[in-house]
C-alpha cells in the first residue's frame, strides 16, 4: 500500500516539474483570493448565525406555548368532569390529573428554563386557577413573545399575565364569574 502511495507521489511530482514556474503558480490560489473567500464566509456566517439562534429561540417559545395549551386543556377537562379544579401543588403536576395531561412533561424543565407549576384556586394568594412558569430565567422579551403566541402580547392583561406572585401564569379561570369552577 505504501509503495503505491510513493509511486503516486512520484508521478504527481513529475507532472508538476514538467510545468514551468508560471504554470505552477496558476494551479493554486493566491493569498488575495483566499482572503476574499474568508471574508465572504465571515459575512455570511455573521448573518446566518444570529438568524439560526433566533429560530431556535422561537422554537423553544412555541414548545412552551404548546405545552401550556395542552396542560390547560387537560386541567380544564379534569375540572369539568370533577366539578372543580385540583388543589394547588407546587412544582408538580396537579393532583388527580393523571390521564388528563402529560404528567411526565409537566415535571420537566421548560424549554425556556424553569418549571411548570400548578396554581390552584384554593390559595387566596393565587390569581385564580392557572399554570405558571416557576423560577424561569426567561427575559421579558421572551415572555412577551410567549404571551403573543398564547394571548395578546401584553403581560399585564389577558389570560397570560405576570401574576401577583411575579410568575408568568396562564390563567385558566380567574374565579370571579358565576359559572367559575373554582
Amino acid at each position: 500500500m505504501s509503495g503505491q502511495i510513493t509511486i503516486g507521489l512520484k508521478r504527481l511530482f513529475q507532472r508538476c516539474s514538467q510545468h514551468s514556474a508560471q504554470d505552477r503558480i496558476e494551479l493554486g490560489f493566491t493569498l488575495v483570493e483566499l482572503l476574499v473567500a474568508v471574508a465572504i464566509a465571515s459575512v455570511l456566517s455573521s448573518v446566518a448565525v444570529p438568524t439560526f439562534l433566533r429560530s431556535v429561540q422561537r422554537a423553544r417559545i412555541a414548545a412552551v406555548a404548546k405545552d401550556l395549551d395542552g396542560f390547560a386543556a387537560g386541567v380544564q377537562s379534569y375540572a369539568l368532569l370533577n366539578g372543580g379544579y385540583p388543589p394547588d401543588n407546587h412544582n408538580d403536576y396537579p393532583p388527580g390529573t393523571e390521564g388528563y395531561l402529560n404528567t411526565a412533561a409537566f415535571n420537566l424543565e421548560t424549554p425556556i428554563g424553569g418549571r411548570y407549576n400548578w396554581e390552584g384556586p384554593d390559595l387566596p394568594s393565587n390569581d385564580g386557577a392557572g399554570i405558571a412558569l416557576f423560577a424561569s430565567p426567561a427575559s421579558v422579551d421572551v415572555l412577551e413573545a410567549l404571551d403573543g403566541m398564547l394571548d395578546d402580547g401584553d403581560l399585564a392583561t389577558g389570560k397570560f399575565i405576570m401574576s401577583t406572585k411575579g410568575r408568568p401564569t396562564l390563567i385558566l379561570d380567574d374565579c370571579t364569574a358565576s359559572y367559575s369552577l373554582c
